[in-house]
């Protein structure tokens, strides 16, 4: 073989595994390139396999499609059972300093390629679990096809028996997209733990941002249910041991909330989200 195919036949290869498709946490922004932003890295990012859900709820997730640019590609996504949990997709701009906050609703199949200049597409993706669906497990699938082949991406979403009741209401001036991820979700905990209730605002065009707010106010509504049939302190102790915040009074009486010392980054936050959906 001489080193002219050789040499073609390795950038084929090279080409064929730069095609990838990938989940991330909310809290864990991709930049236009498709790895996660400086402000949310962190060293031991989290797996999204098994996701834990709860009823009359959105969780969300990032995805990215990553291949050459220019690479034309067709999105799916299926479910099974089917028609069990909605999906709604967005598509994330990115600003000149490469921040995505911007959303874009596109419908789903959705053909589309990889931007010129760029390696990676990213969307954000609401899937909605009906209040009435039964606890089960759903598989949904990001399905690409690419280059004549098809990637698939599986989740296994765990649905649990909670049930989120009330409106996740938008709320007041939420920190520059520049900010970690946590830092939209964090007045809603600060609303869970100390009782100082947000100011509430009317709704808001979807943004990473204010939909990052939106999942945290529905961990606020859950927590406020568990505070209605249990002990509240004792609902506050346990959230705050999952957050490894080990003085609450000293935590609230901040100007503003933090995220706790010694978190390995923006994901902290998914241990209180956890602990609600799948209870005590």
């Amino acid at each position: 073989m001489t080193s002219k195919a050789v040499a073609g036949l390795a950038a084929g290869a090279a080409a064929l595994f730069a095609q990838s498709v990938t989940f991330f946490s909310e809290f864990q922004r991709p930049g236009p390139d498709g790895t996660v932003i400086a402000a949310d890295r962190q060293e031991r990012p989290r797996e999204i396999l098994s996701p834990a859900v709860a009823r009359n709820a959105y969780s969300s997730f990032h995805l990215v499609v990553a291949a050459e640019p220019g690479t034309p590609f067709t999105l799916h996504f299926g479910h099974n059972p089917e028609n069990t949990i909605r999906s709604r997709l967005y598509r994330e701009i990115h600003d000149a300093a490469g921040l995505p906050d911007r959303l874009e609703k596109v419908a789903l199949p959705l053909t589309s390629s990889i931007p010129e200049g760029r390696r990676a597409e990213v969307f954000w993706v609401d899937l909605w679990v009906d209040g009435s669906l039964p606890s089960q497990r759903v598989r949904v699938e990001a399905q690409v096809w690419i280059q004549e082949r098809w990637i698939i991406y599986p989740l296994e979403v765990r649905v649990y028996p909670n049930v989120v009741f009330g409106t996740a209401a938008a709320g007041g001036p939420l920190p520059p997209a520049s900010a970690p991820a946590d830092a939209f979700a964090l007045p809603a905990l600060r609303g869970t733990l100390c009782g100082k209730s947000e100011a509430a605002a009317g709704p808001a065009e979807p943004t990473v941002r204010t939909l990052i707010q939106r999942n945290a106010r529905q961990d606020a509504a859950l927590a406020a249910a568990y505070n209605r049939a249990l002990d509240r302190e004792m609902v506050v102790r346990r959230l705050a041991s999952e957050a490894a915040i080990p003085d609450v009074a000293a935590w609230c009486s901040e100007e503003k909330p933090k995220r706790p010392a010694g978190s390995p980054g923006p994901e902290w936050y998914l241990k209180i989200r956890d602990r609600l959906v799948r209870g005590w």
